[in-house]
């Protein structure tokens, strides 16, 4: 079995098993940990349990024979799963995505609740849970400067996302609160035939954001990861990538049709947004973060489980994923100096 007497505990917190695939960040980095030594778990936001005597345990899947990277989720669905209780992890990465997973929205709330109460006893979680959420949605760009995002409105008043729209010198983008891959989000002129009925749609469900349509969009966003607050550097390499949509779709998303382009350095821009946004990710316990950009101005923060290590490392040609794995297992053996 993998995990050296040396090695630490490590679980991996998904939104679910069945869904993960070869090329994932999340996927790098289970197989980076596993190549290191390290026991490896890996269980979704419905298995977790909370016994009558405290203990938070889960029925998870050990990954139990190392491979290749790409095997890695077909053996962790195959193993037997087995009990694991969370309080004897060295360190519990969090690489769930609520926004993709509505329909297990109660399974990411109680997840969230066991996660902090693991935090309070000790048990480094990465990211921070408290920080995902309050970095990762996407009302938190409203407390930043307005030079650092686009014009925004977050409502769920059907008259004031129509008032915006109607006076925004160009397109609008519309978009749930509580959304990710692109879904639902449309882009609306003031005199469209349809408006009312988007907005109601989209009102249906909660809060809106309505956000000014940046023209820059057509070259595409670029996804910048971050490092404890600063962008992740590799021998003068820069782990971002550049998604253009496909013709016809203002939308980047790869899995939309996005094609994947090399960023080749740190521009002005992106450095500026990194310096006005890191620090206050770090200050909350968000060690890995990607941020969207389009032009000068931050679209959004990826702050649950932030992708983009695959594209960056093979463009660039250098392993971004070690770097971050060494940023885990600091994590983990400061935790368990806290608790010895």
């Amino acid at each position: 079995l993998l995990g050296a007497q040396l090695g630490m505990k490590i679980g991996y917190l998904i939104n679910d098993l069945a869904r993960l695939e070869p090329d994932q960040t999340t996927t790098l980095l289970i197989h980076g940990c596993a190549v290191r030594g390290h026991e490896v778990w890996v269980f979704d936001v419905t298995q977790l349990t909370a016994a009558p005597d405290g203990v938070v345990e889960v029925q998870g899947a050990r990954l139990s024979a190392l491979g290749e990277v790409a095997q890695v989720p077909e053996q962790l669905r195959s193993v037997a799963k087995e009990r694991l209780t969370l309080d004897s992890l060295d360190v519990l990465v969090l690489r769930t995505n609520p926004g993709r997973d509505k329909a297990k929205a109660w399974a990411h709330e109680a997840a969230l609740e066991l996660l902090l109460i693991l935090k309070s006893r000790g048990v480094p979680v990465v990211n921070d849970p408290l920080g995902a959420r309050v970095c990762g949605s996407k009302m938190f760009l409203h407390g930043l400067p307005a030079d650092f995002r686009p014009r925004t409105l977050i409502s769920s008043q059907p008259e004031a996302i129509e008032t915006f729209v109607r006076g925004a010198e160009g397109a609008t983008v519309l978009k749930p609160v509580k959304g990710s891959w692109g879904e639902d989000v449309f882009c609306v002129e003031a005199k469209d035939r349809n408006l009312k009925a988007i907005i109601e749609i989209l009102t249906r469900t909660g809060y809106v954001v309505a956000q000014e349509f940046l023209p820059a969009v057509k070259d595409g966003d670029i996804r910048l990861l971050l490092l404890r607050g600063e962008p992740l550097v590799v021998e003068g390499r820069l782990a971002a990538v550049r998604r253009v949509p496909p013709p016809g779709e203002f939308r980047s998303n790869i899995h939309l049709g996005g094609t994947p382009n090399r960023v080749p350095t740190l521009t002005p821009e992106l450095e500026r947004i990194a310096a006005g946004v890191g620090p206050e990710l770090a200050a909350r316990g968000v060690l890995l973060a990607g941020l969207d950009v389009v032009g000068n101005r931050l679209l959004e923060v990826n702050a649950w489980s932030p992708g983009g290590l695959t594209d960056a490392s093979e463009f660039q040609g250098v392993d971004f994923t070690s770097v971050v794995i060494d940023a885990l297992e600091a994590a983990g053996g400061a935790g368990s100096a806290s608790r010895a």
